[in-house]
């Protein structure tokens, strides 16, 4: 059983000891990389960040990130669809052994 699908991901793989971004949807996750991210950034030249700032305030979320991105040489790798949280709950013990037996790998001893 899934406990809760979260929306949208994205992983920063220029800093991979950074906790990847969650986000309920794609929109949502566009959002927090713009505020958390990309806000951050402190730019040496107004004239390279002026077109990421524009395409923020216009919510055109590719053209923000890709010029970030061209502008600082970081990488993001954003996932648009659902990462599913499982609990050990939904695992138990003495169920597990059985369930994972009916799997494929199982099926041609």
């Amino acid at each position: 059983m899934v406990l809760k699908s979260i929306g949208a991901y994205a992983v920063r793989r220029s800093d991979p000891e950074l906790p990847p971004l969650l986000a309920d949807s794609e929109e949502t996750l566009n959002k927090v990389i713009a505020l958390r991210w990309i806000g951050e950034w402190t730019p040496a030249d107004d004239d390279v960040a002026a077109p990421v700032r524009q395409a923020i305030l216009e919510e055109r979320w590719s053209d923000a990130v890709v010029g970030w991105m061209e502008a600082t040489g970081e990488v993001l790798d954003i996932y648009p669809f659902g990462l599913e949280i499982h609990e050990e709950r939904d695992y138990p013990a003495d169920e597990f052994g059985p369930r994972v037996q009916t799997t494929p790998l199982f099926r041609g001893e």
